[in-house]
């Protein structure tokens, strides 16, 4: 690449966001082969001496400044709407709907045997312990709390990583208090996924 062409991303490094690229550079200079990947977009370059000169002006320093302003108020926005909804799922209060825990096992197994792939060698019941509390508590999650219409509920938000966390803690809290001798498989899969039952 010569030294008078930068690339967009160098250009952006620079603090152009798009939309200044656009109303100030305009097309670029010249395209250049993607060195990444041989089918990707051409790679597009601006003279540098025309950036120079843009950024010597009022009118760009005036947009650019504007452009920080609007993402300064853009990110404090997303942290207030992060926050709210960090604070409605930790108010939040999950429920088991109880059954013994026999019953449990016996559905477990049941919706494990309906939703079996084709040819498993196995139709659960000579399954050892683990395998089975692992059954029963993902049957648990998914039916006998409202785990998938909290997850339905957040999807989109901003802050939805954060959300999740405490969902499936909340979650495998719940069931753990609801079946104690779950425990043990409800403490892992939440390890498994990052999180801490609290």
């Amino acid at each position: 690449m010569s030294d008078n062409l930068v690339s967009f991303t160098a250009v952006k490094a620079r603090g152009w966001t798009p939309a200044l690229v656009r109303d100030f550079l305009g097309e670029p200079d010249s395209l250049a082969r993607n060195p990444y990947y041989r089918s990707g977009a051409p790679v597009k370059l601006y003279a540098l001496h025309r950036i120079l000169a843009v950024e010597t002006t009022d009118a760009f320093n005036a947009a650019k400044e504007a452009a920080g302003r609007r993402s300064k108020s853009a990110k404090a926005a997303a942290d207030v709407r992060r926050q709210e909804l960090i604070a409605e799922i930790r108010a939040m209060v999950v429920t088991v709907s109880h059954v013994p825990l026999e019953t449990l096992m016996r559905k477990s197994l049941a919706h494990w045997k309906a939703n079996a792939r084709s040819g498993e060698w196995r139709d659960g019941s000579d399954a050892d312990n683990a395998t089975r509390g692992r059954w029963a508590v993902n049957y648990a999650r998914h039916h006998r709390t409202h785990y998938d219409t909290a997850l339905e509920a957040v999807a989109g938000r901003v802050g939805i990583g954060d959300a999740v966390d405490i969902i499936r803690a909340k979650v495998y809290r719940a069931i753990a208090d609801a079946w104690p001798s779950l425990a043990a498989e409800c403490t892992r899969q939440a390890n498994d996924r990052g999180v801490g039952m609290g």
